[in-house]
């Protein structure tokens, strides 16, 4: 649901929405708490999935890397491996260093790389920001909800931009040029 909750939380989703009672939440039961609870799925899984790709595209990126370094080097695959790793954290320990002629071609993945990881940096860091903002939101939820009433829950399939009531219109009309 891409916000934090507690055991009690789980067990109150359990017991208000689990139709079947079986214990577990099935796809239809599931929407209809992620409906009720106003939850944005797009942006959870578009947040999962930007990392996820960001890691599978650094990781692949790294393999394709090892093997031309291994090909450029002539050094066999752990060292390879080593090699990369070393260069793209950019520690550079100097114990395994390109020929001037090798220096050109491992340039270029060098930079790519490092873009790369700064996508994961980058998407890794959005990812907990926006867990601590969930989890800022929920402690905000759960003081209010100590001093009022919850607010009604919506029926399903009630569009997200009717959170306020539309106040029936007058049946009198006003004379703008008297006033």
């Amino acid at each position: 649901l891409g916000m934090p909750l507690s055991d009690a939380d789980i067990k109150g989703l359990l017991k208000e929405f689990d139709e079947d009672g079986n214990g577990v939440l099935d796809v239809d039961e599931f929407a209809t708490v992620a409906t009720r609870l106003d939850v944005d799925a797009g942006k959870v899984a578009r947040r999962a999935l930007k990392l996820r790709f960001a890691i599978a595209v650094t990781l692949v990126f790294l393999v394709f890397f090892a093997i031309v370094a291994a090909y450029i080097l002539a050094i066999d695959g752990l060292d390879a491996v080593y090699f990369t790793v070393v260069t793209l954290t950019t520690v550079g320990l100097g114990d395994i260093t390109p020929t001037p002629v090798a220096r050109a071609p491992l340039t270029i993945p060098i930079f790519i790389a490092l873009g790369l990881v700064a996508l994961v940096i980058g998407s890794l860091t959005e990812r907990i920001e926006m867990g601590k903002e969930d989890h800022e939101e929920s402690n905000e939820s759960d003081e209010s909800d100590e001093s009022e009433e919850p607010p009604p829950t919506k029926p399903i399939g009630t569009p997200r931009h009717s959170d306020r009531e539309i106040a029936p219109r007058s049946s009198q009309s006003i004379d703008l040029e008297a006033a």
